[in-house]
């Protein structure tokens, strides 16, 4: 089959989306501005901020723009990409310690 209906049956392409949420994102912090970035790492989703070690975002199986961080204790946090209503990724909502932080993608990788 070839056509839309052909691609709707295809497998979704993580590296596609990773590529699509790489980038610099900024929130507020205590006032201040607080960076994150996103980058593909030999084909897995990473992130890093400040002066941190890389660490993996883990895909929530079933949901295609939510990610858990790969960390040492539960729970995990949480982070949650959001589209614009012409489909790119504009912001991550983050959950972690019972916090929400909201990040806006500023740059693209």
């Amino acid at each position: 089959m070839i056509g839309p209906a052909a691609a709707q049956d295809s497998k979704p392409d993580p590296l596609a989306l990773y590529r699509e949420i790489a980038g610099v994102y900024e929130s507020r912090v205590d006032g201040r501005p607080f960076f994150v970035t996103y980058f593909i790492e030999n084909g897995r989703l990473r992130t890093v901020h400040a002066d941190t070690m890389p660490v993996d975002c883990v895909p929530v199986p079933g949901q295609s723009l939510k990610f858990e961080l790969a960390a040492l204790s539960e729970p995990r946090p949480q982070l949650e990409f959001v589209r614009d209503e012409n489909g790119k990724i504009v912001k991550c909502l983050t959950r972690a310690a019972g916090r929400e932080l909201v990040f806006i993608k500023r740059s693209g990788l």
